[in-house]
């Protein structure tokens, strides 16, 4: 025994020189065979980032407004509807994903790339429903700049267009998607 009371004892150290006879070495399949799985993944990658366009036209039509109004006059409440906007597109994003996931899965795509798609597509389709919306209401918004006889620069649309505040709040999309199919893959049974 070892003074040391922190070293390992010596009866559990073993050196294996050699591989045994009778094992032999089977190179392991790639995780993503992209043959198979790499038009899945295109496909829902287009998929998905075709239902952000439908997205972010339902977000900019049901999203509170900032009222310019009040803005102008020095008001701060209305920013708390940018607040709002934000959650709004959160929630969005979150029920796009299950839905997009729940497709995906009754179109039996339950591989690497179905999972692959609806990251990379969950992402793209959370920008584009932010562009989507941000244009959709982009008219409105001059419009209510020149009512009030405001101009409409760059710096005014930074601090009152309508678009996502929290960028963060854009991963909701691809999580939500990529977890909901992440279980229903995990959970199903295998004999099928």
């Amino acid at each position: 025994m070892s003074a040391d009371p922190w070293r390992v004892p010596d009866e559990w150290h073993h050196t294996v020189s050699e591989v045994p006879s009778g094992y032999a070495y089977h190179r392991a399949e790639p995780a993503v065979d992209w043959r198979r799985d790499g038009p899945v993944a295109l496909l829902t990658v287009v998929f998905v980032v075709l239902a952000g366009q439908v997205v972010g036209l339902i977000w900019s039509a049901t999203t509170p407004k900032l009222s310019i109004r009040q803005v102008a006059l020095g008001a701060e409440s209305p920013f708390e509807s940018e607040i709002a906007a934000d959650g709004r597109f959160l929630l969005l994003g979150l029920i796009a994903g299950v839905v997009c996931a729940l497709v995906v899965l009754l179109l039996r795509q339950h591989g690497p790339g179905a999972a692959i798609g609806l990251a990379i597509g969950g992402l793209l389709a959370a920008m584009v429903a932010n562009r989507v919306g941000a244009v959709a209401q982009h008219d409105g918004t001059v419009a209510a700049l020149s009512a009030l006889g405001l101009s409409h620069g760059d710096r005014i649309f930074d601090l009152i267009g309508f678009r996502v505040r929290a960028l963060g709040v854009l991963l909701a999309w691809p999580i939500a998607a990529v977890v909901v199919h992440g279980l229903a893959v995990a959970l199903r049974p295998h004999g099928r």
